[in-house]
């Protein structure tokens, strides 16, 4: 399920997210022109992505990586090992791992939302560290659900840092998965199974 979730959150918050201020309409706002902008490119091109995987790599890379605090979720995935990981000088080098991690996750998740349908809920209110939580519903032939992204405004642009499926956290999921690896083994090691994770 994890593969379902950061192919939502990108495609909620994709492309040029920008805002004159942090409030809860700019967001709901920017979330429904990159819907539309992001959807359409994914239907009008899933033959030439299907075929070639490095074309949608690179698109992810172009279009969706940049939309996505990769520090701050590797910050919350790490949970109460981010110190250690810190003092350890290896957090770089898990950021990385991560982003790749998640770019992979995308590239096999988006498919199940090519033609879905992505209806944003509320004008969400932005707390005093300018968080905001967009609710959504996606549907479609391959999947619905109900969706919370976690976005926060950042230089002058709403950045994605978690999403939510139906009460599941995706930063959470992570963040007992590491746990665990953490707590067997070295971050060294955690790396790389990382980079063989799907």
């Amino acid at each position: 399920m994890k593969k379902h979730f950061l192919a939502v959150a990108a495609l909620l918050l994709s492309g040029a997210v920008f805002a004159a201020e942090p409030t809860g309409e700019s967001a709901k706002m920017e979330v429904e022109t990159q819907i539309a902008r992001l959807t359409q490119d994914l239907n009008n091109n899933k033959a030439t992505y299907d075929a070639n995987p490095a074309a949608f790599h690179e698109f992810i890379s172009r279009e969706i990586a940049p939309q996505l605090d990769f520090v701050k979720m590797s910050e919350i995935a790490l949970g109460k090992h981010l110190k250690s990981v810190k003092d350890s000088g290896k957090f770089d080098a898990f950021t990385t791992a991560f982003r790749e991690l998640l770019i992979r996750v995308y590239s096999k998740g988006w498919q199940n939302y090519a033609g879905a349908s992505v209806r944003v809920l509320n004008v969400p209110s932005v707390d005093k560290y300018q968080r905001a939580q967009v609710r959504a519903q996606v549907s479609g032939s391959n999947a619905n659900a109900n969706v919370i992204i976690a976005v926060y405004f950042k230089n002058g642009a709403w950045k994605v840092y978690d999403a939510t499926f139906e009460n599941v956290s995706l930063m959470t999921s992570y963040r007992n998965t590491f746990d665990t690896e953490l707590q067997q083994g070295s971050v060294d090691q955690l790396i790389a199974k990382m980079r063989t994770m799907q």
